[in-house]
């Protein structure tokens, strides 16, 4: 995932003019925040039902997020 990440990073900033670069960049970062607080949420989470809930609204943002989420996702991210 961390490498799907900076691959869109990468591409995103190659493509883009400057105003549009910071545009995505903020877009990305709203993005990432909302995935990381909803797989906060989702890992906290112990009735099934509302665990697929915050997994339907993970998916609006980012389509390929797996059913058993990341409940480690910060660390995913670090490399560790």
């Amino acid at each position: 995932m961390k490498n799907i990440i900076i691959l869109l990073v990468v591409l995103s900033i190659l493509g883009c003019s400057s105003t549009a670069k910071v545009k995505m960049k903020e877009q990305f970062n709203e993005i990432a925040h909302a995935v990381e607080i909803l797989n906060d949420k989702y890992c906290a989470e112990e009735n099934e039902q509302m665990r697929q809930i915050l997994i339907t609204g993970i998916r609006f943002y980012f389509p390929a997020y797996p059913n058993d989420g990341y409940c480690n996702l910060v660390e995913m991210l670090d490399g560790e």
